[in-house]
């Protein structure tokens, strides 16, 4: 049977029409544990479609992959997805009638840019009209049998003490580690989670994550605990306050620091996905967003509220963050601070007309980067490596990026910030 797959060869996508929304749902056969798994595809507006699983879960490197059959054609998946499919195709891991399954490995076809950006434009809608969310946490045997105690745990605690074990088992996974997870989990109306064949209750989680206060993995815990508390499709959040927390999450491309996170904040939040854009290019979609939201936000009473001037900083920071975050260069963050001492300038400047009604948005006309290409090398200022811009009005204002003999550190970059509120006064 699998030469005769062979032998039709790799599936190939079949486009989808964007103007309608659609997406790719998979429907998995149901086979005895051991088989390769096979399943169809099937293209609905995202409108209209069936009900279906969402699959969280970390891709993982790409080799080792495996063979599986996509509507009699073969497809090449990564190791923890194979394992996956192999074990949710038993009908037995995840008790459901739900028979589609939305998996972006399969339903993407990731080598078609425009369909990424599409798709991923999709995706707070994906995973918000979804059924089901499955975390899969792979099927490494430690983790499974730390999955199965997990219930024993909660049977033998008492107030005082809690097993702590087998939780931080679970929680040394990669996956509480990824970026794309705290949106997919956020949006969920029902989630269950998937260790091997075992199904744990994400309410047993959540009751053993509450009773621990502090343990290794830490970082694993905090963002446990930060999915118990996101996991609300109906929440407003800020476009600042989600990159500036969450971008320190891991992904394999740096721009997925921001687009990874855009189906948490409301839709005239989000900058239009573009895969063909540059990192500098994302970053920069990113702040004229911010100083809008910001702008919004601002009491109109600001000359007097001097806390507020302090909750721009916030937003700033913010910014500064996602840029280290992303693994922006120390030449580019320094220029970036030069950049954003300016905003202040601007935004200082338009706070004190009371009678003016220009915001920020009307005032600066864009931002942008340049490349510079030779470098220019300057013994006493630093080698020049590029320069961000801000346009106001006819006029284009420069903040040079320069090399340093001294390392950045992460707060240093910030340390103009806490100077605002006395910039202000």
């Amino acid at each position: 049977m699998a030469s005769a797959f062979g032998r039709n060869g790799m599936y190939r996508y079949q486009a989808l029409n964007d103007e309608r929304q659609q997406i790719r749902l998979v429907k998995l056969e149901k086979r005895p544990s051991g088989h390769p798994p096979r399943c169809s595809i099937h293209a609905f507006d995202l409108a209209s479609a069936p009900k279906y699983i969402a699959l969280s879960y970390t891709w993982g490197p790409p080799d080792p992959s495996h063979q599986i059959y996509v509507d009699e054609k073969t497809f090449r998946v990564r190791k923890n997805l194979y394992n996956f499919l192999c074990s949710f195709q038993t009908g037995s891991a995840v008790k459901t009638d739900i028979t589609y399954v939305y998996i972006d490995q399969i339903c993407i076809n990731q080598d078609d840019v425009q369909e990424r950006n599409s798709q991923v434009r999709l995706m707070s809608d994906i995973y918000t009209q979804s059924s089901l969310v499955v975390v899969w946490l792979g099927s490494d045997p430690k983790m499974v049998r730390a999955a199965y105690a997990i219930d024993d745990d909660m049977d033998n605690a008492d107030e005082l003490h809690f097993p702590t074990a087998n939780i931080r088992t679970l929680l040394s996974s990669e996956y509480f580690t990824r970026i794309w997870i705290v949106q997919e989990v956020s949006l969920a109306r029902e989630i269950r989670i998937l260790i091997g064949d075992y199904e744990l209750r994400w309410a047993a989680a959540q009751f053993v994550a509450e009773r621990i206060d502090s343990m290794k993995p830490a970082n694993s815990l905090r963002t446990l605990n930060d999915l118990f508390k996101e996991n609300d499709p109906k929440k407003v959040r800020q476009l600042d306050k989600v990159v500036g927390k969450y971008s320190v999450h891991e992904c394999q491309d740096p721009r997925d620091k921001v687009y990874g996170l855009l189906g948490m904040v409301p839709a005239w939040q989000r900058p239009v996905v573009d895969y063909t854009k540059s990192m500098h290019q994302v970053l920069l979609d990113v702040i004229p967003v911010v100083l809008y939201v910001y702008w919004r936000n601002k009491p109109t009473e600001v000359i007097t509220n001097t806390l507020f001037y302090g909750h721009f900083r916030v937003y700033l920071e913010n910014m500064l963050r996602l840029a280290w975050n992303m693994g922006f260069p120390d030449h580019d963050q320094r220029g970036l601070v030069l950049l954003f001492q300016e905003i202040v300038d601007v935004e200082d400047n338009l706070s004190r007309e009371i009678d003016s009604t220009l915001t920020l948005a009307d005032v600066i006309d864009g931002f942008g980067y340049e490349t510079v290409d030779p470098p220019v090398i300057d013994e006493r200022e630093g080698v020049l490596m590029g320069r961000w811009w801000m346009k106001l009005g006819d006029d284009k204002y420069y903040y040079e990026c320069r090399t340093s003999s001294q390392p950045l550190r992460q707060l240093s970059a910030w340390r103009f910030l806490s100077d605002v509120q006395l910039i202000k006064k």
